[in-house]
């Protein structure tokens, strides 16, 4: 299999591990996929617009597994900022985007994800348990959730799409340089102007 796939281009040999990597031919498989994104292409100048009206990273992501995967994120160029790249699989339960799609996901989904984690991270399922709690009640009150949990100099803010797009439930996320907590009218901005954003764009794919 492994000489198939470098065949191929999707491997290569890594002689410093003994082992293999991807290969240059993931890229251009996943491009069309990014490409084909309606929602991608879309939100990306308002993205762009909040990220700079926040000094923020503003990104775009879907579950993918037990992660939440980024498809795009606009951000300043402040190095303390750095978000991860697109491609980037984040934990679900530590995670403001990751809460988000828990949170607003269909009874059945959400409890298919919570007990796959249950089995496969159970620590991870245990520790997050208590803030998962907390951030459906943030949920129900205000429509976003936030976290600190990843990094802990950054307050992440975040809000779902209310229907799914091309079959998939995009979250949109905003994290802004923090060191120390933001006041709770701060973190409710935040919220505010995603949800604007999130409500414009919907109306825009759905023609509400």
């Amino acid at each position: 299999l492994c000489f198939t796939l470098t065949q191929l281009g999707l491997l290569r040999k890594d002689p410093t591990r003994r082992g293999y990597r991807l290969g240059a031919r993931v890229l251009t498989i996943a491009h069309p996929m990014l490409a084909g994104l309606r929602l991608r292409a879309l939100a990306r100048p308002a993205m762009h617009a909040l990220s700079q009206r926040f000094a923020a990273a503003v990104s775009l992501g879907v579950r993918h597994q037990l992660g939440m995967v980024y498809v795009d994120t606009a951000w300043r160029t402040d190095d303390r900022l750095l978000p991860p790249d697109t491609g980037a699989v984040m934990p679900m339960l530590a995670t403001a985007m990751g809460r988000a799609w828990l949170c607003s996901a269909p009874h059945d989904e959400r409890r298919a994800v919570m007990n796959q984690m249950a089995v496969h991270t159970p620590e991870h399922a245990q520790r997050f348990s208590g803030a998962l709690a907390q951030a459906a009640r943030q949920f129900a009150r205000h429509g976003h959730c936030s976290s600190r949990d990843f990094r802990p100099d950054i307050e992440a803010v975040a809000v779902p799409f209310a229907r799914p797009v091309d079959g998939m439930r995009f979250v949109l996320n905003c994290g802004v340089l923090a060191p120390q907590p933001l006041a709770a009218h701060e973190v409710h901005a935040l919220g505010m102007a995603l949800s604007d954003v999130v409500k414009q764009l919907e109306a825009q794919l759905h023609g509400d």
